[in-house]
Formats: C-alpha cells, sequence, structure tokens
C-alpha cells in the first residue's frame, strides 16, 4: 500500500497471488532437496571425521603396539646376553671346586719319600716304603686301629733293617720328627739273619698329617670361597724355626 494512502486511511487494496501454483510447488520442492542434501552432506562430513579419527586412533594403537614388541624383544635380547654370565659363573664354580678337591689329595710323594729316606743312618737301612694318600675321592681310611692312634689323610708303612734294637728304635723317633709323618710305630720286630751277619728286622706303621698336603691347586680370592672352606681342615703352613744363634755374652 501506498503510505500516504495508509497515513489517510484509505482502504487496503486487495492483493492477488499472479504466482502460479505450480512454480510455487516447485520451490518448496527446491528448497526441502537443498535442506536435504545439507543433511547428507553433513552427515557424510561427520561419518569422514569419525572415519579419520579412528583411523589416526588404530595407527596410534598399532605403533604403540609395535613400540611395546621392540622393547619386549631388547629386553629378551638383554636377558639372553647375560644368560652366558650364569653359565660362566658356573662353570667357573665347577673349576675350582675340582681343583680344590684335587688339591686336597696333593702330595709331594718325592720330597715325602726323600725325607723318609733321610732318616736311615749308617746303622739302619729302608727295605720297603709304601705311602698310602688320600686324592681326589677323598682321603684313606686310617680309622682302623681306633682312637689310639687317630686317624689322618693318609697312611706310611716300612720294612727296615738296622744293626741293633736301639738303632731301630732310633729309625722310629726320627721318622716321628719328620713334618706330616706322625704316630710312628713298630708293628713286628724280629731278629733276622742275612747268611753269617745277623740284624734286627723292623716292620713299621705311621699316619700322614694334613701338613704334607702342597695345597698350590686350590683357588684363592675365587668365587666360591672354597679356599676359606678347607682351610681349617687343610691347616696353616709350618715354616721350621730358626736355630737360635748365641750372643757374644753368652758365648764368653
Amino acid at each position: 500500500m501506498n503510505p500516504i494512502a495508509q497515513k489517510y486511511g484509505a482502504p487496503r487494496l486487495p492483493g492477488i497471488n499472479v504466482i502460479p501454483q505450480e512454480i510455487a510447488e516447485k520451490k518448496k520442492m527446491r528448497a526441502a532437496i537443498t535442506t536435504a542434501v545439507l543433511v547428507v552432506l553433513i552427515a557424510v562430513a561427520v561419518v569422514i571425521v569419525g572415519f579419520v579419527l579412528a583411523f589416526i586412533a588404530r595407527v596410534a594403537i598399532e605403533a604403540d603396539r609395535d613400540s611395546a614388541v621392540e622393547d619386549e624383544l631388547a629386553a629378551v635380547a638383554e636377558r639372553d646376553g647375560k644368560a652366558q654370565i650364569y653359565y660362566d659363573v658356573l662353570e667357573r664354580e665347577q673349576e675350582e671346586f675340582t681343583l680344590a678337591q684335587i688339591g686336597f689329595g696333593e702330595i709331594d710323594y718325592a720330597q715325602l719319600t726323600a725325607s723318609i729316606q733321610g732318616t736311615a743312618s749308617g746303622e739302619t737301612r729302608f727295605e720297603e716304603i709304601h705311602l698310602e694318600g688320600p686324592s681326589a675321592l677323598g682321603v684313606v681310611d686310617t680309622t682302623s686301629d681306633g682312637s689310639v692312634f687317630g686317624g689322618s689323610i693318609g697312611t706310611v708303612s716300612f720294612i727296615a733293617h738296622a744293626e741293633s734294637l736301639e738303632a731301630a728304635n732310633a729309625l722310629i723317633a726320627s721318622l716321628e720328627a719328620v713334618p706330616g709323618i706322625a704316630n710312628v710305630r713298630g708293628v713286628t720286630e724280629a731278629v733276622g739273619s742275612d747268611g753269617a751277619d745277623s740284624y734286627w728286622r723292623l716292620e713299621g706303621e705311621g699316619v700322614l698329617t694334613d701338613l704334607l698336603l702342597t695345597g698350590r691347586l686350590i683357588p684363592t680370592d675365587g668365587l666360591t670361597a672354597v679356599d676359606s672352606a678347607l682351610a681349617p681342615i687343610i691347616g696353616p703352613t709350618v715354616e721350621p724355626s730358626p736355630t737360635p744363634v748365641p750372643s757374644a755374652s753368652e758365648e764368653g
């Protein structure tokens, strides 16, 4: 309506819609289609965004899984690398115990025999010397004589000729003084004859003590501390005491 006519109260002119019904329906349909397309596009966009987010999450999970697998493989490899240390230590312990076992049965028989033969004098001589010492399997059973003479790591037996009973007793005393030999006694003593000469025949026995063990194969400062375990059994090395030299005042 004209504003001036509206100001003076002129009656409103009748309105007539000249747009055909078909065009109006098409416009409504177009608007509905546009709205539907927008809704579909929005839904598709939401689906795409969800798919992208799911894909990203899946990639992140797979990356974490691969990282965890790599960490596990590294830990297993580190563990397997340290396993050799265990086997090395086990082998070292076995070797130390083996050496200790052998060392506990080792005696310098050559030196011991020479020491025994050195006890003979001009009046005595040895016919037989038999030594039975320990081995890696253990010590010799020397307890057959009961608790009178006691037991030790081995035995020594001998047959000797002496010119007299006094010489035979002196030989027993000399054997008793040898380091590592103890409880020497005559088992059988009798007068014998060798053609025109008579002699005193002596059969004797004794025991070997742990002072004779060399101990050179027992490992020291090892993994097993087997040296400390065997120390009370082997005992300290006994060194001979030096002969005292008289002073000038004593000589005067």
